[in-house]
């Protein structure tokens, strides 16, 4: 007789029993919904080479200068007030061995690639050893989660509340796409845009992947708004 082996139990507490509780309020007290956009960036991953940067600075910087010219975006929506956020703020989810933390990259639009790659290296250490501040965690304006570095295309990324916006990256690959009228290997992202739909609706939301779009394939203009 096949003796039957009793399951291991873990208690859900510390920092994922908070996680599963805000991830659970985000769902249940918010209208969200994800659009999905397949992009080609060639020219944002040959200024990626010649400027030696990295693709979370560039997505940082990318994103925050998209949201300048979309302020629903860039907004909280609590108590029924919207609140639309003078600062652009990226927060930047940050996997840990118990859980995952979101620490914000303060005035991300103002800052150089030099100054956010610092201060993204900064708080990715000071996330693993513990040492983030309570308003770094909390003042977030808008979310990227980036799970470019594993086999993932697209996925529906949850809000992180009461932010009304979250960007999902996943994996660039090379894809084989014709270009002026030849067969060749093109860079190609899939990005996931959550959003609130009480305070953002599709059309909105397509329209600031359109813009973003269109900086990744113009990612000069990057350099000028540093």
């Amino acid at each position: 007789m096949t003796k039957v082996k009793e399951s291991k139990t873990i208690k859900l507490r510390g920092m994922r029993r908070t996680i599963a509780k805000r991830m659970f309020e985000s769902i249940s007290s918010s209208a969200q919904l994800t659009l999905h956009s397949t992009m080609e960036i060639p020219e944002l991953a040959a200024f990626k080479k010649e400027h030696h940067l990295s693709y979370t600075d560039l997505f940082l910087k990318a994103v925050a200068l998209t949201l300048k010219n979309h302020p629903n975006l860039n907004a909280s929506l609590v108590d029924n007030v919207i609140h639309l956020w003078p600062t652009i703020n990226i927060g930047l989810a940050i996997s840990l061995d118990n859980g995952l933390v979101v620490p914000a990259i303060f005035d991300a639009d103002e800052k150089t690639f030099t100054e956010l790659a610092k201060a993204r290296r900064d708080v990715t250490t000071r996330s693993e050893l513990g040492e983030l501040t309570p308003e770094e965690v909390n003042s977030g304006t808008f979310t990227i989660s980036n799970l470019g570095l594993y086999p993932i295309d697209g996925f529906t990324p949850i809000l992180n509340p009461p932010q009304v916006g979250l960007l999902g990256v996943g994996r660039i690959q090379g894809l084989p796409r014709f270009v002026n009228g030849e067969l060749k290997e093109v860079p190609v992202i899939h990005l996931s845009l959550t959003i609130d739909h009480r305070v953002v609706d599709g059309a909105p939301g397509a329209a600031f992947l359109q813009d973003l779009e269109d900086l990744f394939r113009h990612p000069d203009r990057m350099l000028k708004e540093s």
